[in-house]
């Protein structure tokens, strides 16, 4: 007889290598992005978050490409220079979207996609120990440090949902593969000596999901299954 239990959740999350202002970059800067769905693993470490994000998009509103492009940079380069000369605020640099069709309207960043616009993505990060753990003030801080920003006559700004970011968290695998383990033989032990557990997707990243305003669970995406001997 065969039993299947699934313990792992699909999960949707941005994965990113967090550049600071002097695009510098190293292996314990990477940050994850956390999302709001819930967990369906047992097996996961809740901790506070490292950092308040926001994500932005700027665009150039002009008609001429070229000229797009320019501004886009110019933006991009403005904030990057503001972000080197503010304590406590780091810039994530995200993927570029170059496109050659002319544009007809500009697009919010919430309706997602490129579309045929150019643009730029940015992450704006607060380390929430800068702001005495307190979400509210990480926020104030990211809006001040845009709002002083001085940007290009045609530059436009979309502006994303905040969202909490935790520092390099495949340095948590260690513990939550022992957590894994320790979940594998309750459920071994409470199913009888017959039952054969098997897992899998021990080999996914780690993921993050954003648990209230401060805290974030880590977990692998894995399944559990288990066979009953006769």
């Amino acid at each position: 007889m065969f039993w299947g239990l699934i313990a792992g959740a699909l999960a949707s999350v941005l994965v990113v290598a967090s550049v600071h202002a002097d695009d510098s970059f190293s292996s314990s800067s990477l940050v994850v992005f956390a999302y709001s769905d819930r967990p369906s693993v047992s097996a996961a470490i809740r901790m506070e978050a490292d950092y308040v994000s926001m994500p932005l998009t700027i665009q150039g509103d002009h008609k001429d490409t070229a000229k797009q492009f320019n501004i886009i940079a110019q933006a991009k380069a403005a904030i990057v220079r503001m972000a080197a000369a503010s304590k406590g605020i780091h810039v994530h640099v995200g993927p570029v979207a170059l496109s050659a069709h002319p544009a007809k309207k500009l697009q919010s960043f919430s309706s997602g996609g490129y579309g045929g616009m150019s643009q730029a993505h940015l992450h704006i990060l607060s380390p929430l120990g800068s702001c005495d753990k307190d979400v509210f003030r990480c926020a104030t801080a990211i809006n001040e440090f845009i709002k002083g920003v001085r940007l290009p006559d045609d530059a436009k700004i979309d502006f994303g949902h905040m969202q909490l970011a935790v520092d390099n968290p495949e340095q948590y695998r260690d513990a939550l593969l022992k957590n894994i383990a320790v979940e594998m033989v309750k459920t071994k032990s409470a199913l009888g000596p017959t039952a054969k557990v098997t897992i899998s997707g021990l080999e996914s990243p780690v993921f993050v999901r954003q648990a209230d305003e401060l805290r974030v669970d880590l977990f692998l995406n894995y399944e559990l299954a288990m066979t009953m001997v006769q």
